[in-house]
């Protein structure tokens, strides 16, 4: 359906055709610089891209560096709050002291609101 054609330097591609085939719609497109410019682009994007990320000096580079200070900083403040949490921070005094009540259930009986039932209004809630 969607081939494309070349021929002497412009491409043919099919844009739209008519539903009961007696045509099709053809777009034509002249590159004179072709796609090999294009991959040149893309590759200077991506080397762009990396030596931004990862080169030295860098402000990624800088950010990386401050994090990784943070995480070392975050095992040595993890084991204490372990401990803190394990045996010096609990205390039973904030549990329950009474059993919670557990009321009957199966009496209650739901009602299925009929056509002429009546519900409250917005500004009564």
């Amino acid at each position: 359906m969607n081939n494309v054609m070349d021929y002497r330097g412009y491409r043919f591609f099919q844009a739209s055709y008519f539903p009961d085939e007696s045509g099709t719609i053809l777009s034509v497109n002249a590159d004179r610089w072709g796609t090999n410019i294009t991959y040149v682009g893309y590759f200077m994007l991506f080397t762009g891209m990396f030596f931004t990320l990862f080169w030295k000096g860098t402000h990624f580079w800088k950010l990386n560096d401050s994090l990784k200070k943070m995480h070392t900083k975050s095992f040595i403040l993890l084991p204490f709050l372990l401990l803190l949490g394990m045996g010096l921070g609990i205390n039973s005094s904030f549990a329950q002291s009474s059993p919670v009540e557990i009321k009957d259930t199966t009496t209650i009986q739901r009602q299925q609101p009929g056509p002429n039932a009546q519900f409250a209004k917005l500004a009564e809630l």
